[in-house]
Formats: structure tokens, C-alpha cells, sequence
């Protein structure tokens, strides 16, 4: 076969195949050990899964809720109007500040128990983000309790103080300690705490709101913060039947037949001899290979005949290349006769592939020996350079 020529698609797997018998056995094995595997889990794993369900939840929520009345007329405000959940008050007008704390809950809780306090705390806070309290004085202002709060309704518990009377005590305060430090504040605080059963499941929680008034001269700033709106699931461990994988379990059962088919294949087509390619073959693929591993180095067209330029025959394609970089120059392989050349000033560097079909590239299916031919031009000697120890000899002219 000249190097020429294609192998077939057949020629080239059997090769290929040949090449790398144990690559191939060893994916085969592993090919069929994973599918065994997978099937197997498939049809011996559990059939029932734990998982988490949630089964309920409960959302609670608590707010202050502020306003005045106007305790006489102004042309801003009729006395007697109620003023609601503003961020500042005017004292001289509306010097009481009145309102309710509402919890309120909801979801699938049996009714709860709920408890609110109520205290009024002044106190002085120094200037800056750190806020530390120099002093404080607190009183009990409400607290209300009820054992049936049901999903849905609200527990409010109401208060009123006066914002003005308060910051008279708060002066009264600086004048025992003989200290005007700090910044005065008015906070009313909102201690609720709350039981309830969620679809079985106790819950005891405490929520705290802060309603924070800041006296200033003529007014006073208020603003409310709480812990906002809080939703709980509650779940449990619930067990749930596993349909098994279609895919992974007739997947892994073919994978595994696949491989055990595969490996006796190999084995039966190897003992069997029906792996080998003959030496032209495996000469023309071992040729095409080199041929695409060094085509940056090789160009095509006609070589003109040897005239008088000294000729070197090359062992191989890639020997050839070699002598192409080591000389600077490109290889080029002659359209008309399939020989590569090199040529490098008077000298001649060849390789011609039809003279290496079954030479030292040797069998690579690992049945019998290769066989060496001389390279070029059988009438050389046996203790020829080029055919003897691999150096070259002088050239010289033909």
C-alpha cells in the first residue's frame, strides 16, 4: 500500500485498537464496573426517603402606634383634633402623647397567650453614635394580659403620658445630679411576651418595641422601632417513597453489558489475529501521523530531479524534519512521486515512503517482529552507514 493511499475506516479501528489494547480493555472494564454499580444502587437502595415537610406556620407582629390631641385652637390645628403618627409634635399644643401597642399574630397557632408591659423611661444619653446612658429613671406605665388571642384579632394595650411633664422631671433630675450632660429622652418601652401551639409544636417567644421621644424646646421627635413581622415554620421528618431512576437503572445495566461484551470482543478478536494490519498498512497510518504532527515544516509541490546535488536518504519523516530545522530550511513533499525533500545548498535530503512499508516502525498489535529494509537503493552494504550504525557518512559527489 503506498502512504498515499487511505486505509479504510476499518483498517484505521483495528489499528487503533491494536495500538492500545490495554487503554481499551481497561475503559471496557471500568465502562461495565460503573454500570454494574449504578444498577445495583438502583435496585438496592432504600425505598423510602426522609425529608423535611413543614406542616404550619406563624407569623407575629407587634407596632406602636402614636398620636395627640390639639388642647386648643391655633390657625394650624382645631383644638380637639387628633394628630396621628407624625415625626414631630408641638408641645405648647399637643403636650400629651397617647396611643396603643397592637400585637397581632396569624397562621395555623391554636389561640395564644400573650402578656404586654409597659414602662416610661427618661433618661440621658451622651451626644454621638455610641449613645451610652448616664443616668435613667423608669416607671410602670400599663400591663395587660390575655389566654385566648386567636389568628387573626388584635391585643392592644393603650397609654397615654404627658410628653411636657416628662421632660419637667428630666430637668429636675439635672438639677439633683448638678449636670446638664447628655441628651434628654423620653422612650416608651413595650415588653410582650407570647405562647402559642403550632401544629403541635410549643413556641414561647418575647418581642420588644421602643417608641423614642426627643424633647427639643418647643417640640419634641418622635419614632417608633420594633422587631417588625416574624414568620416561623414548623416542620417535621416525614418519609417519602423513592421512585427509582429508569435511566440510571436500564442505563447502567447496558453500560455494564456493553463493557462485558466489548472486553470479549477485544480478547476473542485479538487471540483470533483478526487485530493485525498488515506491515504497508500500518506504515502508510504511522506515515500519515507524522504527516499532521509536523506540517508546519512541510509544503508541497515539485521537486526537481537530483541532478548533481549529493543525495542523503532519511530513515524517516520525522529524521527529515530534524534535518529541516537543524538547516533552516522547509521539507517539501513532491506532489508527483510522495518523496519529502529537504535541500540544503548542494545536498539532497530525501525520504521516500514507498521504500519504508513494513521496515523499523515495527508491529504495534504485539504479534511477531518487524523487519529492517534498507532505506534506499537495496544494493547498499550491510555495514553501510545509514543502514549499519545510524551515522551519516561524508557526502560526496555522485
Amino acid at each position: 500500500m503506498r502512504p498515499s493511499d487511505r486505509p479504510s475506516g476499518l483498517e484505521r479501528l483495528r489499528y487503533a485498537v491494536a495500538a492500545r489494547r490495554g487503554i481499551v480493555l481497561g475503559a471496557l472494564l471500568l465502562t461495565a464496573a460503573l454500570g454494574g454499580f449504578v444498577a445495583a444502587q438502583t435496585f438496592t437502595g432504600p425505598d423510602t426517603a426522609t425529608e423535611q415537610r413543614t406542616v404550619g406556620t406563624w407569623t407575629t407582629e407587634g407596632e406602636l402606634r402614636h398620636g395627640a390631641v390639639v388642647q386648643r385652637d391655633t390657625r394650624a390645628f382645631d383644638a380637639g383634633a387628633v394628630l396621628h403618627n407624625r415625626s414631630v409634635y408641638f408641645s405648647s399644643v399637643t403636650p400629651a402623647l397617647n396611643g396603643s401597642y397592637v400585637f397581632r399574630h396569624s397562621g395555623d397557632a391554636e389561640p395564644a397567650t400573650v402578656q404586654t408591659d409597659l414602662r416610661l423611661v427618661v433618661r440621658a444619653v451622651t451626644v454621638g453614635e455610641d449613645k451610652s446612658v448616664l443616668w435613667r429613671v423608669s416607671e410602670r406605665v400599663a400591663s395587660e394580659r390575655t389566654a385566648s388571642l386567636s389568628p387573626g384579632d388584635e391585643f392592644a394595650v393603650p397609654y397615654e403620658f404627658n410628653v411636657t411633664a416628662q421632660s419637667e422631671l428630666a430637668e429636675r433630675v439635672r438639677r439633683e445630679l448638678g449636670s446638664s450632660r447628655g441628651e434628654l429622652q423620653v422612650r416608651l418601652v413595650a415588653d410582650t411576651t407570647v405562647s402559642a401551639t403550632v401544629a403541635g409544636e410549643r413556641f414561647d417567644r418575647e418581642r420588644t418595641a421602643t417608641l423614642e421621644v426627643t424633647p427639643r424646646g418647643d417640640s419634641y421627635a418622635v419614632s417608633a422601632t420594633s422587631a417588625g413581622q416574624r414568620r416561623e415554620p414548623v416542620t417535621e421528618r416525614v418519609a417519602v417513597p423513592v421512585e427509582p431512576d429508569p435511566v440510571a437503572r436500564y442505563g447502567g445495566l447496558l453500560a455494564a453489558l456493553l463493557g462485558l461484551v466489548g472486553v470479549g470482543l477485544v480478547a476473542y478478536l485479538d487471540r483470533a489475529g483478526r487485530l493485525d494490519v498488515d506491515p504497508e498498512t500500518r506504515a502508510a497510518m504511522e506515515l500519515a501521523r507524522d504527516r499532521d504532527s509536523f506540517a508546519e515544516w512541510i509544503s508541497t509541490g515539485r521537486v526537481p530531479p537530483a541532478g548533481d546535488d549529493r543525495v542523503v536518504t532519511v530513515d524517516s519523516l520525522a529524521g527529515l524534519v530534524d534535518v529541516a530545522i537543524d538547516s533552516d530550511r522547509r521539507v517539501v513533499e513532491d506532489t508527483d512521486s510522495g518523496t519529502f525533500v529537504v535541500l540544503d545548498g548542494g545536498t539532497r535530503y530525501e525520504f521516500r515512503p514507498d521504500d519504508c512499508d513494513g521496515d523499523v516502525l515495527g508491529p504495534v498489535d504485539g504479534h511477531g517482529e518487524g523487519s529492517e529494509t534498507a532505506p534506499s537503493g537495496g544494493d547498499r552494504p550491510a555495514d553501510d552507514p545509514l543502514t549499519g550504525d545510524g551515522e551519516e557518512p561524508p557526502a560526496t559527489d555522485e
